[in-house]
């Protein structure tokens, strides 16, 4: 998020959309590399027989994220960063005063 950079990233799961994005379970994980370096990357998979499954592309100024044909998010990273960063912040001045 600090680079500024989006992603366009489509999923495919029988998973509730919650549980997909927001869900901690174990075993999964986001490698981002650059296109050049992709055949390493699947050979390694490969190799240590892990599953591997190109989800998106990093680029652009919004994340976009879809499941199937169905749109979850589409936001612009800028606007999603200053959310991120001033929340702690807006949710204190927002509480009530005991």
């Amino acid at each position: 998020m600090t680079g500024g950079l989006g992603a366009d990233v489509r999923l495919a799961s029988a998973l509730r959309p919650s549980s997909l994005l927001f869900g901690e379970t174990t075993g999964r994980v986001i490698v981002s590399f650059r296109r050049e370096s992709e055949p390493g990357i699947r050979a390694a998979a490969a190799e240590l027989q892990v599953p591997l499954v190109a989800i998106g592309a990093v680029g652009g100024a919004r994340l976009r994220i879809s499941l199937g044909e169905r749109e979850l998010v589409d936001e612009d990273v800028l606007a999603l960063r200053n959310l991120w960063k001033t929340a702690f912040e807006r949710a204190i001045e927002s509480a009530e005063v005991l």
